[in-house]
């Protein structure tokens, strides 16, 4: 028997509903902390519960979830079988795609180097965003545009999208969008030779992460850090962090990014 509590009778939920909520709720944060297994379990039982129900913009948070963490694992049929049930969706319920679900497609396809699917992704993000004047979606759409641009070589774009970003970040906290942009940053200043801003906005990125609690962002800044130190010429260095990074990854669930640690330790030579 189901049991209810003061806020479901406070927000008239019925006790079905709110048992969805919660299972999102429990989704996102195993998402965070990189237990893919318990999210995947939480946010397939929320997401058929929600489409039973018609619930459509709730049932595309959790299939936006759902595709981060499938895209994290390299688990392209599973990405493939998400994507199908989203074309259902806008075919047989009339319903449209929200930017934040394009953002995750365009990911999707930038990591397996799809670059030009991804940009279509992103500009049809950025535009219903836009349309909305959604600041938050806005946002994640600007951060997509600027590491498909990085990804097709234009450093120029990229770093433009990043600077508009610092608009929004005066007034919105998105940790997420934040540290990627960062990190991307990174990139560029590394590709310029420029190891000594590197290595501060990494420090200062450090200092940011303390008041998150994502276990797969925490590793990628070692990643980071590591790879940094070794385009520097700092081997000794780079050993410590890369090291650290492949000792902490989950390599079960964080797939895309322990084999990313593993292909520069070996091409690299840092044992």
């Amino acid at each position: 028997m189901l049991i209810t509590n003061k806020n479901d009778v406070k927000n008239n939920l019925p006790p079905e509903a709110r048992l969805l909520d919660q299972a999102l709720e429990l989704g996102s944060l195993y998402a965070d902390r990189a237990d893919f297994d318990s999210a995947i379990q939480n946010l397939s039982l929320a997401a058929d519960g929600y489409s039973a129900r018609k619930n459509f913009p709730a049932y595309l948070k959790c299939q936006n979830l759902l595709l981060r963490i499938y895209a994290e694992m390299e688990n392209f049929t599973q990405i493939k079988n998400v994507k199908e049930k989203l074309q259902d969706l806008v075919l047989k319920e009339g319903f449209e795609l929200n930017s934040k679900t394009y953002y995750t497609l365009s990911l999707c396809a930038a990591y397996r180097d799809q670059n030009e699917t991804a940009l279509e992704y992103l500009q049809k993000s950025l535009a219903i965003a836009l349309a909305t004047d959604n600041k938050e979606d806005i946002c994640f759409a600007i951060n997509g545009l600027a590491i498909c641009y990085q990804n097709l070589g234009k450093s120029a774009e990229a770093l433009r999208e990043i600077y508009n970003l610092q608009v929004f970040f005066q007034v919105l906290d998105l940790p997420e969008v934040r540290i990627s942009s960062q990190l991307l940053n990174v990139k560029i200043l590394c590709e310029s030779k420029k190891f000594d801003q590197a290595l501060e906005v990494l420090w200062q990125t450090y200092e940011y992460l303390k008041t998150t609690k994502a276990l797969n962002r925490h590793v990628h800044l070692l990643f980071e850090l590591g790879r940094t130190y070794l385009a520097a010429g700092d081997k000794d260095l780079a050993r410590t962090y890369l090291t650290l990074a492949s000792k902490t990854v989950d390599s079960k669930n964080m797939v895309r990014l322990s084999r990313m640690i593993m292909d520069t330790l070996k091409e690299h030579g840092v044992d």
